[in-house]
């Protein structure tokens, strides 16, 4: 549910009137990223769900090496 509610939020951002011609770039990548995610993750969302949280389990570990004296 959370997969296909980030696919959506990606197709607003890039119909939103902020998104002015200066920034053609940022509208190409996130239609890459929506499209690469949408075929990676379309048939097995749950597979996304892991990715993120093993990235967020990494991120801690960083942050709690990084608080070590």
């Amino acid at each position: 549910m959370l997969f296909h509610s980030l696919l959506a939020l990606l197709g607003e951002r890039l119909g939103s009137p902020g998104l002015g011609d200066e920034d053609f770039m940022l509208k190409h990548n996130l239609r890459k990223a929506r499209r690469d995610l949408q075929a990676e993750f379309e048939e097995c969302p749950e597979k996304f769900a892991n990715l993120v949280a093993n990235l967020l389990q990494e991120e801690r570990r960083i942050l709690r090496l990084g608080q070590r004296p």
